[in-house]
């Protein structure tokens, strides 16, 4: 930290017997604690005021000097705050808008109809290369009491940037601000693979996905764009509801978090089954620009067919932005394999070498016959765009830009 001290980064969790959120810094060899910062009284404006408290928090140096200068974190009533650490006097620490007795989160996140979207699942931050804006990404939703079981609330992927020094108001006011991103399309996919069994015989296999389209800036639909053509921001993010092409919301939530790799921005989404007594359910694994929200113009997703759309009168075929998966999915583990890929470029904002490797996904789920020919799974086929997957676990091959030599380095000294 910037009082020259490690430390141990963490909210005051859920069900808070004050009704809202702290951020604990501790001292990591001592247990000391170093500040405990408030995030105020849960608004007038809530009614019930539920239980709340600050989730998962995600660091972030500024400066590139080792130290932390931000923090970020959600909690249930939808408040993305973030923390000013960046002063040697821990005194100064602070939640970064507002007032030190009315603090102010970055931007809450509500619904269409103004109703808080909890933030359960961890934020992602990350930086732009072509422009050096900082991002801060994250999906809604919870799963923690049996009501959520059956929750339809519609819940949402936000990306914003943020660039904004600390102010008395909130700078990101509400939807309003942010360019509107949509699920075009789901469609179903079939593929087919040829083996040899133990009697020379060939054998097909046939395995039938469910795919999403969403869409991107210039769309007809769900189109708006974030930049003008100079490159200046006309939104202050974007926002994709979790709700498909019907308009009638199925439960639909993130509650793992979202992570980029490979230039991209990937989330898993989960639609618990209704049956308490299961563990099973649903979901979709996705991936989109992480600055613009919408779907990539090359091949990203391995060896899924393009998707043909109709606006107005003419077709166009859209590449694949999301993958439907048995079993509520958790958050992906990324692969390289080293071996080159026949897809085009992931889309602009990259950095580091050119040329496009594959690298896998591995993601497991609440279902142990994941991996099978329904929906979602790889059919235990080695295909050259999917490798071959134990119970539970779904593993989508993806096309993403080789990055050549060292990518990060942080040298760790004991004093």
């Amino acid at each position: 930290m910037n009082n020259d001290e490690w430390a141990v980064l963490v909210g005051n969790g859920y069900n808070s017997n004050e009704y809202k959120g702290f951020l604990f810094v501790v001292n990591a060899i001592t247990g000391a604690l170093i500040r405990k910062i408030d995030t105020g009284a849960c608004p007038e404006t809530d009614d019930p005021c539920v239980s709340n408290g600050l989730g998962e928090v995600t660091p972030w140096d500024e400066d590139n000097d080792g130290d932390v200068d931000y923090i970020y974190g959600g909690d249930l009533r939808g408040n993305l705050w973030r923390f000013d650490v960046s002063s040697s006097t821990t005194a100064d620490w602070k939640v970064s808008f507002g007032t030190p007795t009315s603090p102010l989160p970055l931007f809450r996140a509500r619904d269409a109809s103004g109703t808080p979207q909890p933030i359960t699942s961890k934020v992602e931050l990350l930086l732009d290369p072509s422009t050096s804006t900082r991002w801060v990404s994250f999906g809604t939703g919870k799963f923690l009491g049996n009501d959520d079981r059956t929750s339809n609330a519609v819940q949402t992927w936000y990306g914003l940037y943020d660039s904004y020094s600390n102010v008395a108001t909130t700078p990101v006011s509400g939807r309003s601000d942010l360019a509107q991103r949509v699920v075009l399309v789901e469609t179903r996919q079939t593929s087919e693979s040829e083996t040899e069994n133990a009697n020379g015989e060939t054998e097909t296999t046939t395995t039938s996905f469910d795919v999403r389209v969403i869409s991107a800036p210039g769309d007809t639909v769900g189109g708006a764009e974030v930049t003008d053509a100079d490159g200046n921001y006309t939104r202050k993010g974007w926002y994709l509801d979790l709700v498909p092409p019907s308009g009638t919301a199925a439960g639909e939530r993130i509650i793992f978090g979202v992570q980029t790799f490979g230039g991209a921005l990937f989330a898993t989404s989960a639609i618990p089954a209704d049956d308490p007594c299961s563990p099973g359910g649903s979901g979709w694994f996705m991936a989109i620009n992480p600055y613009t929200g919408g779907r990539f113009d090359s091949e990203l997703i391995a060896g899924r067919d393009q998707v043909t759309v109709t606006v107005g009168e003419s077709t166009v075929n859209y590449y694949v932005s999301a993958l439907r998966i048995d079993g509520m999915p958790s958050s992906p583990i990324f692969v390289r394999d080293g071996s080159s890929g026949s897809g085009g470029s992931s889309g602009g904002n990259q950095s580091g070498g050119s040329g496009v490797g594959t690298s896998d996904a591995l993601i497991n789920t609440s279902d142990l016959g994941a991996g099978g020919s329904g929906t979602g799974g790889t059919g235990g086929q080695e295909t050259g765009v999917e490798r071959k997957c134990s119970g539970g676990i779904v593993c989508p091959r993806l096309y993403l830009p080789d990055r050549f030599g060292r990518i990060s380095w942080r040298e760790l000294i004991a004093d």
